[in-house]
């Protein structure tokens, strides 16, 4: 009896050591070879485009930036208390067009649009045409609307998620609350 246990263990160390090498060697071939051959075909670098997409963004911060660089030395002198030394003058009026950058656009008053958006009524392409409102703000607002039975006060838009301190600032002068 003692010779047929010493065979099993004298042949089943070996095989587990076979298995576990041929294992091991067919994860190293899974891991490093096996995915050079067939490259995934639907991989497209974007590196170009996303490059051209991140400069046309910047073209106004640049325009900014050299704008703020050309009045520097005016607000230095001025923080200082020192007088520029060449003489102001006032800069010519210029026949093309105006390089003036405008950081925040002016909100529609109420009378420029025609009429103030019914809270209460609006649907969500109107929602929509208020500044910083777009599709999943309007869905909310008209869930949220849904869900109150109705706007009774312009300040519970604040309760809407996704509407902040901004955003309410820049709508509330151009919604209403219709009586019902």
């Amino acid at each position: 009896m003692e010779d047929t246990a010493m065979m099993k263990t004298t042949i089943r160390k070996p095989l587990i050591a076979v298995l576990f090498m041929t294992g091991v060697a067919l994860l190293v071939y899974a891991l490093f070879l096996g995915s050079t051959k067939n490259p995934i075909t639907e991989w497209k670098p974007v590196n170009e485009p996303l490059k051209a997409a991140v400069e046309r963004l910047s073209e106004p911060v640049k325009r900014e930036q050299a704008a703020d660089t050309d009045r520097k030395p005016d607000l230095l002198a001025a923080a200082s208390g020192n007088e520029p030394s060449a003489p102001e003058t006032e800069p010519a009026e210029s026949v093309g067009p105006s390089t003036e950058v405008i950081k925040d656009p002016p909100v529609p008053s109420a009378d420029s649009s025609g009429s103030l958006i019914d809270l209460n009524r609006a649907t969500q392409s109107e929602l929509e045409t208020l500044p910083g409102i777009g599709p999943s703000k309007a869905k909310a607002i008209i869930a949220y609307r849904e869900k109150i039975n109705g706007f009774r006060q312009i300040d519970q838009l604040r309760d809407v998620k996704g509407i902040g301190p901004k955003v309410y600032e820049r709508i509330s002068g151009l919604v209403r609350i219709s009586q019902k």
